[in-house]
């Protein structure tokens, strides 16, 4: 197999394209992996949730996480002794998650969020209420590493 690893910028481009990721957490009995929607803006994962939920416990006992997004590069391929092939490409963030809960500082992160899921404006505008009841959760990445795997050798699967 050909796995190639990847700079920062690739690494940056396939995070602002993605929409579901996965955040991985130190749970009370070992690792706690959720999917999730994020956004990628200005050097740090976003990610809006509720106030209250099994992930943030774990978060505010230790905010060191690990996110992660893939998606298959290509259709899958028959190839070699009957086996199939799939190219993938994937992007790990390792870093600390901050858990922002002020409404001033939440609102400009929520009003980024609109404009990336809703381009055209066709939302209502935030209100106090929203902003309220939402929290938001900002990983600062320590470490950002990217793969991807081009392609297999005949015979390999």
């Amino acid at each position: 197999m050909s796995i190639v690893d990847r700079d920062r910028e690739w690494c940056e481009r396939r995070l602002a394209e993605g929409e579901i990721g996965w955040l991985a957490v130190n749970g009370d009995d070992g690792p706690y992996i959720l999917p999730l929607n994020y956004l990628w803006h200005a050097g740090r994962v976003l990610i809006h949730t509720a106030l209250h939920g099994r992930k943030l416990e774990h978060l505010r006992r230790d905010p060191r996480v690990c996110f992660g997004v893939g998606a298959a590069a290509a259709s899958a391929t028959p190839h070699g002794r009957g086996g199939c092939y799939l190219p993938w490409r994937s992007v790990l963030v390792e870093g600390r998650a901050d858990l922002v809960e002020e409404v001033a500082e939440k609102l400009p992160l929520l009003r980024a969020f609109l404009e990336a899921y809703d381009p055209q404006g066709g939302h209502d505008p935030l209100t106090a209420a929203d902003v309220e009841r939402t929290l938001l959760i900002v990983i600062e990445p320590v470490t950002i590493t990217g793969r991807e795997e081009l392609g297999a050798e005949a015979g390999e699967y």
